[in-house]
């Protein structure tokens, strides 16, 4: 396995919507998010959250307006 990937956005964008990805760990700043109130927020833009619009299998994660208050469309992080 490698655990050398991160989730990432490309290039900056933090736009409701924006889909993340897996990508290799580069420190930048697209890989950087901080676990706040049971949310996943990026560091660039705190106001953006880690979200699911669905609770199915093989949903595609993106980024939407924290908070994101619908419990069937939160992306859950456990610590």
């Amino acid at each position: 396995m490698n655990y050398n990937k991160c989730l990432d956005y490309r290039n900056f964008a933090t736009s409701n919507g924006e889909r993340l990805m897996v990508w290799d760990c580069n420190k930048s700043p697209t890989q950087a998010f901080k676990y706040v109130n049971n949310q996943l927020k990026t560091v660039l833009e705190p106001s953006r959250c880690v979200d699911a619009p669905s609770g199915q299998n093989g949903t595609r994660t993106h980024l939407w307006d924290c908070p994101v208050l619908h419990p069937n469309n939160t992306a859950v992080v456990p610590q």
